[in-house]
């Protein structure tokens, strides 16, 4: 079983990763570590040995032979993680092009540029 650690801040795009671990539920086992943007823990040398950009959000994935993939974009990590668990049925095939796979690519990718906008300006600490 795949395992996901989540780096995470409120109101950052790392809440769009806390949501996909919800809806993947019992398909993986996950963990979230809160990165307090305001006071630099995204600074602090255990972060950025892990994630030199100091990026929030983050996530380690543990593939079932341990093996740890690290990722900072949170459309690429709700690609990724969708798309390595079919099981779930919250992606539409990866085998070629599709109608329906490019409306969820477009989707995904129109969240992070404009939703994500409106979610960091309606966020207060």
């Amino acid at each position: 079983m795949i395992r996901v650690k989540l780096y995470h801040y409120p109101g950052s795009r790392s809440t769009r990763i806390a949501w996909l671990l919800h809806e993947l539920g019992e398909h993986i086992v996950h963990e979230v570590t809160l990165v307090d943007l305001y006071d630099g823990d995204q600074f602090r040398p255990e972060y950025t040995s892990r994630f030199p950009l100091h990026s929030v959000p983050a996530v380690e994935i543990l593939m079932t032979d341990g093996a740890p993939i690290r990722m900072t974009e949170s459309g690429a990590i709700i690609i990724a993680l969708s798309d390595a668990i079919p099981s779930a049925g919250l992606a539409p095939s990866q085998h070629g092009l599709s109608a329906e796979r490019a409306d969820y690519l477009n989707v995904i990718h129109m969240c992070g540029a404009s939703l994500g906008l409106c979610q960091s300006k309606c966020t207060d600490r």
